[in-house]
């Protein structure tokens, strides 16, 4: 990359950091996560930068892009693999048994306690 590429690069990603980590965590909801997402768009960013610059492209909307696939990547490998975790051993609780629980619970209580 030549001087000027890694300078403009420099210069977007100090501008738009903020941005990207305010967006990154309202995706994420944990600030840690989110300063690894836009580092990791930042990273991607880098290796592209000298064709976008070349372009004229937008980079601010290329790593917004970004972020939001790389967050989505993850979130879908976290549900692959919540879904094929083993089955618990015990069957799950219906709505309904809990919603009986519930009602034995209250009538347990005296009027005041409900």
């Amino acid at each position: 990359m030549r001087a000027d590429q890694r300078e403009s690069f420099e210069e977007f990603a100090i501008s738009s950091g903020p941005r990207l980590l305010r967006t990154a965590w309202y995706l994420a909801g944990d600030p840690t996560r989110a300063e690894d997402l836009v580092q990791e768009t930042l990273t991607r960013l880098y290796v592209v930068w000298p064709r976008i610059s070349r372009n004229g492209g937008d980079p601010g909307g290329y790593a917004h892009r970004v972020l939001v696939n790389l967050h989505t990547d993850e979130w879908r490998r976290r549900r692959r693999e919540e879904v094929a975790a083993d089955p618990p051993d015990r069957p799950a609780r219906t709505v309904a048994a809990e919603h009986v629980d519930i009602v034995r619970a209250l009538a347990g209580l005296g009027a005041r306690e409900r």
